[in-house]
Parts: C-alpha cells; sequence; structure tokens
C-alpha cells in the first residue's frame, strides 16, 4: 500500500513538473518563474511541486490512516513527512508553496490509496 501510494506520488509529480517547468530557488533569475523553459524537463530540474514532499506525505498518510489504532504510528510517520518537507526549504531547494502543494496532494494520494485497500 505504502509502495502503491508512492509510485503514485512520483507519476503526479512528474505530470506537474513537466507541465508548470518552475524554476527553482537556485537556478536562472531564482524568483520561481513558471513556465520558463522545456529545456529544463529534460534535465529534471524543476522546482514544482517537490517530490519529495509528495512522496513522503502520500506514504505516511496511507500507512498513517492504514494504523490509526496505534497512537504512535501517526506521530511518526508525519513527523518524517514533515521533516522531509521541511528539509527540502531549510536546504533552499524548494519554495514553501511547493512544498505545500506537494504534501497536500500527498496526503490526497495517500488517503485515496489506503481507502482502496
Amino acid at each position: 500500500m505504502a509502495g502503491e501510494a508512492g509510485v503514485h506520488a512520483i507519476a503526479v509529480t512528474y505530470l506537474l513538473k513537466m507541465a508548470t517547468t518552475r524554476e527553482r530557488p537556485r537556478t536562472r533569475s531564482g524568483r520561481g518563474h513558471f513556465f520558463s523553459g522545456f529545456e529544463e524537463v529534460a534535465t529534471g530540474n524543476n522546482s514544482f511541486p517537490s517530490g519529495h514532499s509528495m512522496g513522503s506525505w502520500a506514504v505516511a498518510s496511507a500507512v498513517a490512516h492504514h494504523y490509526k489504532g496505534k497512537k504512535y504510528v501517526p506521530w511518526l510517520m508525519y513527523g518524517f513527512a514533515t521533516v522531509m518537507s521541511a528539509s527540502r526549504v531549510a536546504a533552499r531547494k524548494r519554495y514553501v508553496s511547493d512544498v505545500a502543494v506537494g504534501a497536500g496532494m500527498g496526503f490526497l494520494i495517500g488517503r485515496l490509496v489506503e481507502r482502496r485497500y
């Protein structure tokens, strides 16, 4: 279930990255312009949404809701996803909006996958 949530998150991430082509904080102008050019698509150097954030929240959401009876599992899973997301902003690899959208979409993907089980 966690693997399926991760695979769905990766697919959605790359589709959105190809569609939006947002600059990363440390590339080109560094202003985060959307639709900045499709030459970045080939290198995978797009910022929106954060794949680390979306993937970690998708897995965390699926596992946490599946094991919601055990009080420590949601805390551990969401804690891991939060640290992963925050590290991308702290390292200046992503903008806060990239991480927030990735986390929200990842959470929803994880819930949808968990409901199927």
